[in-house]
């Protein structure tokens, strides 16, 4: 019996067919997502049909194999499709690198702020009259400056960001853009699950309901009070289970699984031991993730505020699982930036670009360097941070003895390090316990042996690296086999995860 796993990212769709007795990868399959709609240039649409016809060829290929005994699915999070009540995708998938958020409020909702505001105004007392339509223009004119996910941040009290998917949904609703079929709203990956099992209304894990936004930790559902200050009426909003939950089954009558979250997909499909490992993902951005269990719901908010102040997120995985996820924008990117960097330079120098990439020279300098402290540090946060983007990285203690390329290449991977390290240290002073284990995954991580060592030294741990590539793939069919009863628990289900021998 097999399990499968399918990934819809925005540049590929991915399928992985899982062998129930040995966790063994059956078979992978990776496909082009050509399914790019031209709009306007703020925006970033997909077409759902043709990704459906994706998934659809992979699993036809997946059942000539053999028996399938339960489907999982996970992707993109924070973007978003329209529905009707037919189930039927009646808009583009909007993508999460949608920028429609970041554009300023329009014109008419201007002057709608600026009616509300004088009207507040007229209503105080007359002796602070001057005070206080002082005070109400300056509000006024900041809140009409702000773009919309900012407006909508202001008027729910939520962190929002442009493509989250009640950003767009708010842009859309401000702007008349809503389709008139739509019934209601979900990820590409939840709107594949009702295709695949006939399903009129998606039903969304917390995984992927927490990625649109203004979802509240204690209810674990969106906060239907915060969206209706912002006149987002809360019947369109989706269905949403805790748990792993089934959808249906597909006309093969196999079990098809309620979508999980990429980013907790590719935790599930990392960890053998959720609670007790660190998990270190480095491909062009990096993150470091740590698991625990949170029973009380008060407990849930107020970490949350403690973790959201260190620019750390509070996702959920399922149930009373939550993944505390410090992200770095410049990851693999920044050691890719060194590259650029050298490559220029030969040009420069010698009128000839090299014929193929540094990564090699760069790591023979390692070689040769070996991987002691020294007093060259690079900050590696070249695209800002999550709560800062106009912040930038920085070079400190470059002296004459330290001018060199082997310094510069070891500063950046040890700033890589370094910015990851930071968050787990506030993780762990917030709460989370010590890990048994530090897990590798992402191709920064597996490609680069001297990047390993760095973590190891750091964290004082041996490094493990899954011997699967598509961690998301194939925790979304691990979360599958747990909702099917394929096994008695995720746990159970993890035990099946082998790691490289390094």
């Amino acid at each position: 019996m097999r399990a499968a796993g399918f990934d819809i990212g925005t540049t590929t769709v991915c399928g992985i067919l899982i062998d129930l007795e040995s966790g063994r990868t059956v078979k992978t399959q990776t496909r082009k997502n050509d399914s790019w709609i031209k709009g306007e240039p703020y925006e970033r649409l997909q077409d759902p049909a043709r990704i459906w016809q994706l998934v659809q060829a992979i699993y036809q290929d997946f059942l000539a194999e053999g028996e399938i005994a339960a489907i999982g699915l996970t992707g993109q999070m924070h973007g978003m499709v329209y529905v009707d009540t037919d189930g039927n995708a009646v808009s583009p998938l909007y993508t999460w690198e949608d920028e429609r958020g970041n554009r300023p409020v329009t014109d008419a909702d201007k002057a709608k702020g600026t009616d509300s505001g004088r009207n507040t105004v007229d209503q105080a007392p007359e002796a602070a009259m001057s005070r206080d339509i002082a005070a109400a223009e300056a509000k006024t004119e900041k809140f009409n400056s702000q773009t919309y996910a900012q407006q909508l941040s202001a008027l729910t009290g939520y962190p929002m960001a442009t493509g989250f998917g009640l950003t767009t949904h708010y842009y859309n609703l401000k702007n008349n853009l809503i389709p008139e079929q739509a019934a209601t709203f979900c990820t590409i990956h939840d709107y594949i699950a009702m295709k695949l099992t006939g399903r009129k209304k998606p039903l969304m894990t917390a995984s992927d309901v927490a990625s649109f936004g203004c979802f509240d930790v204690e209810s674990m559902h969106f906060d239907a009070a915060a969206l209706k200050r912002a006149g987002i009426d809360a019947s369109v909003l989706p269905e949403c289970t805790e748990d792993f939950a089934l959808v249906g089954t597909t006309v093969d009558e196999i079990p098809v699984a309620a979508a999980v979250g990429d980013n907790q997909a590719s935790v599930i499909g990392a960890l053998r031991s959720m609670e007790k490992s660190l998990l270190i993902n480095i491909g062009t951005s990096s993150q470091v993730s740590m698991c625990l269990s949170l029973p009380e719901a008060k407990m849930r908010k107020e970490l949350q505020r403690k973790l959201q102040l260190a620019g750390i997120e509070l996702r959920p995985v399922c149930g009373d699982l939550f993944l505390m996820v410090g992200a770095g924008l410049c990851g693999g990117r920044a050691y890719a930036l060194l590259e650029q960097f050298f490559a220029r330079t030969v040009e420069l120098m010698t009128g000839k670009a090299p014929e193929n990439q540094l990564y090699e020279q760069m790591n023979a300098l390692l070689k040769n360097r070996g991987l002691e402290d020294g007093d060259l540090k690079i900050n590696t946060r070249f695209c800002g941070t999550r709560m800062n983007p106009e912040r930038r990285g920085g070079i400190s203690g470059l002296g004459e003895e330290n001018f060199t390329p082997e310094e510069f290449t070891f500063g950046v991977l040890h700033g890589m390090a370094e910015e990851l390290d930071t968050f787990y240290q506030e993780m762990r002073k917030d709460g989370a316990g010590a890990p048994e284990y530090l897990i590798g995954s992402g191709n920064a991580i597996r490609s680069n042996p001297y990047l390993q060592k760095i973590f190891e030294k750091l964290f004082g741990m041996e490094l493990q690296i899954p011997c699967h590539r598509e961690e998301a793939a194939y925790g979304a069919a691990m979360a599958a086999m747990t909702a099917a009863g394929c096994v008695d628990s995720l746990e159970q289900a993890q035990r099946l995860i082998a790691y490289e021998q390094r």
